[in-house]
């Protein structure tokens, strides 16, 4: 179930936060004039690791601008007014088009439903009842959950889905600085990155990019440890009513913001195998400027600063001896 957090009231406005709908994009921390919101533990909660949110919002400094709503792209903040939610085209979310399917030409096959990663798509496929060999049925396509990754229009044998994507980008991972965590794989809400699994002896690329995929939302690199990622919008959805007055900063890179994050350990439930120190992506790219180790057969925190939030020491960890919380 969906949970609603209000953030901000003011008058007959509310805006309202569905965290369940957040990636941790971070767009409306970099469009925020009042620089209110703030990113958490991104890569710790897509893995679901920690029981946190992907921002955070300070309550004092908004002031209900609306700013942070018509820039999500997946309808995670909402601006309710005289208890309505607002669905406008000057909305990312709502001036995108939705996602459309010709059922004069669907064949009801399933495949857009199997490749949709959100489960946003239904199909139901009934046996014609004509005497001929055909199927009827509907597909319904929910747009609240639709976050326009083109997945089912790229598998339609028929081309029978329309999508339009809310951004074009570009995106590039620097590869001697990618540690093969998997937290932007596990952060990206469309599964266009994805870590290739070679054949014993064979080479394999650390992380691979699925252009066609991609919405160029930034939540990759917001969730990547080591600047690895990326990411730069150039240009939005032309259906985006008003959408001059937020191209400035939408457009900009986005720059690397390390999580800060407190790691906890429980010694005394510690075997001391070092899978959380071999697994540490930070450990991997700094060296001896250690973030986790093992000493003395127990885990401890060497150097705290160090530590991004990205949580791949505690799914490494066989035994829940770590902890991560962030700090706000």
């Amino acid at each position: 179930m969906e949970r609603e957090i209000l953030i901000s009231e003011r008058r007959e406005k509310r805006i309202v936060y569905t965290p369940e709908l957040c990636t941790g994009c971070g767009i409306c921390s970099q469009m925020c004039p009042k620089e209110a919101i703030s990113m958490g533990l991104v890569g710790a909660v897509a893995r679901g690791v920690v029981d946190d949110l992907a921002i955070h919002i300070n309550q004092e400094e908004c002031t209900t601008c609306v700013l942070c709503s018509r820039v999500c792209p997946f309808g995670a903040l909402a601006m309710i007014v005289d208890g309505k939610k607002e669905v406008l085209d000057t909305y990312i979310k709502y001036g995108t088009k939705e996602t459309t399917v010709d059922m004069v030409s669907c064949k009801y096959c399933g495949l857009c439903a199997e490749a949709c990663p959100v489960d946003a798509i239904s199909v139901e496929r009934i046996i014609s009842e004509d005497g001929l060999l055909t199927f009827t049925g509907k597909v319904e396509i929910d747009g609240t959950k639709c976050i326009h990754c083109s997945w089912c229009s790229a598998v339609c044998p028929t081309n029978s889905i329309t999508v339009q994507k809310p951004f074009e980008g570009i995106f590039e991972l620097y590869i001697d600085r990618c540690r093969g965590c998997g937290t932007c794989v596990d952060a990206c809400p469309g599964d266009a990155l994805f870590m290739p699994k070679g054949e014993f002896g064979e080479f394999a690329d650390i992380i691979k990019h699925r252009l066609d995929a991609c919405i160029f939302c930034g939540a990759c690199a917001n969730a990547c440890p080591n600047d690895a990622i990326k990411v730069r919008r150039t240009a939005i959805a032309d259906t985006i009513e008003k959408k001059g007055a937020l191209e400035k900063k939408i457009l900009q890179e986005l720059e690397f913001r390390p999580t800060k994050a407190i790691l906890k350990t429980y010694p005394e439930l510690c075997h001391g195998c070092g899978n959380c120190a071999v697994a540490c992506p930070v450990n991997s790219l700094y060296g001896e400027n250690m973030t986790i180790e093992v000493e003395n057969g127990s885990v401890c925190v060497i150097n705290q600063e160090n530590c991004r939030g990205c949580g791949t020491c505690i799914d490494a960890c066989p035994v829940d001896a770590i902890e991560l919380e962030g700090v706000r």
